[in-house]
């Protein structure tokens, strides 16, 4: 807690680690203990780890400060971490997509649902994020002069996360329709290193205002 910028090194480290691993176990039996686009293994372990130290880190800025937005938000990113084990947006996405697909056999933003009808957890979890974001953009704005640092990291963090997690999933969708010619690998990669490093930088930020803008 008091020195931030050495935990963010570590968690960084981490998952550096993790990738390498990804990449070197993809032909070999230990593939499906370290695929990053897999649940249940040790890649998807240390993201939930990383978004339930997120909630805690949330939780105690509540404590301190008395300011719900900390508590609503470490809410989210318990429920997220839950997300992480148990794949929730999948199984909606899975349910919502083939009601979809089997109402709009037809449409043509539909059909690219058909290659796998999971992909329509989107539909339901942009909105709700750019809601989100708007909370986010306003408690930045009011908080930006007393913690411009951990602004600023918490910031690039949601930035650098949500790239992965919904700019290469709509990569993903492409490839699968052949849109684009991508290595799925590559796009995985990209995709849950985002995600995790995003993270890393909000757990940067958090832990960055929890020490007054000071390392």
């Amino acid at each position: 807690m008091n020195n931030p910028k050495k935990i963010f090194i570590g968690l960084v480290f981490v998952e550096v680690l993790l990738l390498a691993l990804f990449i070197f176990s993809l032909d070999s039996s230990m593939m499906p203990l370290f695929h990053i686009g897999l649940e249940r293994n040790v890649p998807s372990t240390f993201a939930f780890f990383q978004l339930v130290l997120v909630s805690v880190l949330l939780a105690m800025l509540y404590l301190r400060e008395k300011n719900f937005f900390f508590m609503n938000f470490s809410w989210i990113a318990f429920y997220l971490a839950l997300d992480e084990l148990s794949a929730i947006h999948e199984r909606l996405g899975l349910l919502l997509g083939e009601q979809l697909i089997g109402a709009f056999p037809n449409n043509a933003m539909v059909k690219l649902l058909e290659v796998n009808p999971r992909f329509a957890w989107l539909i339901i979890y942009v909105p709700v994020t750019a809601i989100i974001l708007i909370t986010v953009a306003r408690f930045m704005l009011a908080q930006k002069k007393t913690h411009p640092k951990a602004i600023m990291l918490l910031a690039l963090g949601i930035g650098i996360a949500l790239l992965g997690a919904v700019g290469f999933e709509l990569v993903e969708i492409a490839i699968r329709n052949r849109i684009v010619e991508i290595p799925y690998t590559l796009s995985t990669l990209f995709e849950e290193g985002l995600e995790m490093l995003g993270l890393n930088f909000i757990i940067f930020g958090l832990l960055t205002y929890w020490a007054g803008d000071r390392e």
